[in-house]
């Protein structure tokens, strides 16, 4: 019995001490782990975004940057 309780004392501090998503440098790190997927998703779209952008006509690329700009007013208006 006193071996059983052990090794699940010792599997649950594992486990929690494996998930320190709560302590400022695990936060910090889970940021920094974000931010590298979201450049990661950029870079992956950005060729055919690039592509798309340069296929517009004048009109076109002037209607797409007011809807780009309106939307980033929103975001920072959100914050």
């Amino acid at each position: 019995m006193n071996s059983r309780r052990q090794f699940i004392e010792g599997r649950l501090g594992t486990a929690c001490n494996a998930d320190d998503r709560f302590t400022p440098p695990g936060r910090l790190e889970a940021r920094q782990d974000a931010l590298e997927a979201l450049q990661k998703g950029i870079d992956a779209i950005r060729p055919a975004f690039s592509q798309f952008e340069n296929e517009l006509t004048d009109v076109q690329k002037a209607k797409l940057g007011r809807v780009v700009n309106v939307s980033t007013e929103i975001t920072a208006v959100a914050r």
